[in-house]
């Protein structure tokens, strides 16, 4: 989010101090979205706020259905082939379609990738689609260890509760966003919380 130090220019700007609070629907600063709760500046120029809470209803569906079926070490160790198999297939393609592209790599290199040049698209397709579903089992793995309850030990147990609580901390090249996720299990009551860490450039672009 760049209004960590874009300035204004226009007489209607908004000087942002410290401590300040900004109450209601609040959006500042060009890739803001408008907080129903307020932001509020500290004197570390840390910025905090309330997050909607993530839409999980496609991995709440199908990675229950998946880890029981197939269990977690399987849809594990799928994910990763799957994930492998399609960035070897979407180089394949890449080759079949851009035979220029070799000058970018090595040749010992690329003489193990086949190239297919009657079927370029089809095979960068394939080799999309296992990349998509490798990352897709993944994020499986992901969703069933964060909602697993060491408590009762119950799969899929915890709920998000409330919404997360976002801190943004300005640093030399941007800013980093700390999201921290309140879950609470449906079984034994037990409540633990998971940051998810990410870091920006000035211009808001996802570094890591």
């Amino acid at each position: 989010m760049v209004f960590l130090t874009k300035k204004k220019s226009d007489d209607n700007s908004v000087k942002i101090g410290k401590n300040n609070i900004f109450q209601g629907d609040t959006a500042i600063g060009a890739n803001s979205k408008i907080i129903k709760d307020s932001i509020i500046i500290d004197n570390s120029q840390k910025i905090r706020y309330k997050s909607p809470k993530k839409d999980t209803t496609i991995l709440n569906n199908f990675a229950p259905l998946l880890i029981t079926k197939y269990g977690r070490k399987k849809i594990g160790i799928s994910g990763i082939i799957s994930l492998l198999a399609g960035i070897f297939t979407i180089l394949s393609g890449f080759k079949s379609l851009l035979p220029q592209v070799q000058n970018n790599f090595s040749i010992d290199f690329l003489n193990i990738i086949p190239s297919f040049p009657q079927f370029g698209v089809l095979v960068f397709s394939i080799g999309l689609c296992l990349f998509i579903l490798g990352i897709f089992f993944l994020k499986v793995i992901e969703y069933h260890d964060i909602t697993w309850c060491e408590k009762c030990e119950h799969d899929f147990a915890y709920d998000e509760i409330g919404d997360p609580d976002v801190v943004e901390t300005p640093t030399r090249f941007g800013y980093n966003v700390e999201t921290t996720h309140t879950l609470k299990c449906k079984y034994c009551d037990n409540t633990k919380t998971y940051p998810e860490i990410h870091e920006y450039d000035k211009e808001g672009n996802l570094l890591r």
